[in-house]
């Protein structure tokens, strides 16, 4: 099972029993839920989805995976409008992270590389 943008609402903000199974998201949880009730707070309650979906680690995927018994794979937005990433003079694969920015600079110092990236 995925979670992302899509279903994260559906799958964990309405459901009150996982939410119980993460109470140190409970203010993600408080503010979502003021967003719905108060339409001057929809910004509020976007925001916190976005937060839970980047805040969710390992152990609290255990937790969901247990509950809805199925492997659980988080799909996270990166909102960032920079990025930045610097590396030994090689080339990590941890510049896929980066795909969904359009521009890029590169720089480097004697043994160091570094890229910005924006949108």
């Amino acid at each position: 099972m995925e979670i992302n943008l899509k279903n994260i609402e559906e799958l964990i903000f309405f459901n009150k029993e996982v939410q119980q199974l993460l109470p140190e998201f409970r203010h993600f949880f408080d503010s979502w839920h003021l967003g719905k009730r108060f339409p001057e707070l929809a910004g509020l309650g976007n925001k916190m989805v976005f937060d839970l979906l980047s805040s969710l680690k390992k152990e609290h995927l255990e937790k969901l995976e247990s509950y809805f018994n199925d492997k659980i794979l988080v799909s996270k937005l990166e909102n960032n409008i920079v990025g930045n990433y610097s590396s030994e003079l090689e080339f990590a694969n941890e510049l896929c992270e980066y795909t969904e920015y359009k521009e890029f600079c590169a720089y480097r110092s004697k043994d160091k590389l570094f890229l910005s990236f924006w949108r």
